[in-house]
């Protein structure tokens, strides 16, 4: 993927970026990711997510950039590096076992889980670790693939229904509170600690 970084406007978007896939700037802002909060995104992938929201979060803030493969965290890293992004801290962690990332508990403000659940097998101990982590009244932001037919993405049998994600989260604890636009291929849940 190829980004176009501009640092005076905190714009990270692909250059062929369409109504149809996410937005990250607007996803941040949607979802009111703000100067000084600690967010944290689970299963973080290259940092779709990560860095334009450490340019928001500024220096008063951080992000925790979490994912179980290093050679991901080392792209963000990188990118972190060329923009001059210090405010993130990189964990590598099975996000399936219980306290893996060490974060602290009731430590964030806001944590994204985008495009995760449907690579688990245990959902509802991702969606534990990120109600552990959350401050109380902190909010979740769940967005994963939607169960429309597409030539790419994840097979349509490993998407995780929207409907069970808000049962597992509800169970947990957290209480949904919106949908999120997302783009045509992606679902967006949004819950409260």
């Amino acid at each position: 993927m190829q980004y176009k970084f501009d640092r005076q406007t905190s714009i990270l978007s692909k250059r062929s970026l369409s109504k149809r896939f996410m937005n990250p700037d607007r996803i941040l802002r949607d979802i009111e990711v703000k100067k000084g909060d600690v967010a944290a995104d689970l299963g973080c992938g290259s940092g779709f997510f990560v860095i334009p929201a450490s340019t928001i979060v500024d220096s008063g803030g951080k992000i925790y950039a979490v994912d179980i493969l290093s050679s991901e965290l080392e792209k963000i890293k990188g990118n972190a590096k060329t923009y001059g992004l210090w405010n993130i801290e990189y964990i590598q962690a099975d996000l399936e076992v219980e306290k893996s990332t060490g974060i602290p508990s009731a430590s964030v403000d806001i944590v994204i889980i985008s495009n995760t659940l449907s690579q688990t097998q245990r959902d509802d101990k991702v969606i534990e670790e990120a109600s552990r982590i959350l401050k109380p009244k902190g909010k979740l932001v769940i967005i994963d693939w939607d169960k429309v037919k597409t030539s790419f993405g994840p097979r349509l049998e490993d998407r995780p229904e929207k409907d069970g994600i808000i049962r597992i989260t509800e169970e947990i604890g957290l209480k949904f509170e919106q949908n999120l636009e997302t783009g045509l291929y992606h679902y967006g849940l949004i819950f409260r600690k």
